[in-house]
């Protein structure tokens, strides 16, 4: 019996994701797949998809995140993430590059990457941390940001297109209102 405990703590202590939400979420082919459900939290590593999931507590990637149709109470993804259709209700911080469609950032949103695309988005503050000296690059279609965009290292752009606008202040970047997509 004492062997058998051992082996389902290490289970659990190798693969987090299984103990938090073992129905909704399950490893495949060295991904970590999430339907539709509602599950406690998410801490994963590797490439991640999320279709319809929801998570009452925190979600942590350290890896690629895709999602479609789901509801986060907080975002940490330490890698690349696409995400549509989609709500953060709490902080969002990306350490990588980010493509946001149809979705909402209702709290704050940290970048740390060189580069953002937000289509049909909303989001509070967007902040794009200090990072290595290239520009750091901001493109929004259809989005509206209700609050600040900061570019710590002060070199900032943002395309401003069809529709989109801010609210609030522009500090460390300057603002290019016609592109394509």
């Amino acid at each position: 019996m004492n062997k058998m405990l051992q082996m389902l703590f290490l289970f659990g202590a190798v693969f987090p994701i299984v103990s938090h939400a073992s129905d909704i979420c399950r490893h495949e082919y060295g991904e970590v797949v999430c339907k539709k459900g509602m599950v406690k939290a998410i801490d994963a590593t590797g490439f991640v998809k999320m279709n319809g999931t929801q998570v009452e507590n925190h979600t942590q990637i350290n890896g690629s995140l895709r999602a479609l149709n789901i509801v986060l109470t907080s975002l940490t993804v330490n890698g690349e993430a696409t995400i549509k259709n989609s709500v953060v209700n709490g902080e969002a911080t990306i350490n990588g590059s980010l493509t946001a469609k149809n979705s909402k950032f209702l709290s704050g949103l940290t970048l740390v990457s060189h580069h953002a695309i937000l289509d049909s988005c909303e989001l509070q503050d967007l902040v794009f941390k200090k990072t290595n000296p290239t520009a750091h690059v901001l493109k929004l279609f259809n989005t509206v940001v209700h609050g600040n965009v900061k570019f710590e290292d002060g070199n900032g752009v943002i395309y401003l297109c069809k529709g989109s606008k801010i609210t609030g202040s522009v500090t460390g970047g300057k603002i290019i209102e016609m592109c394509k997509k």
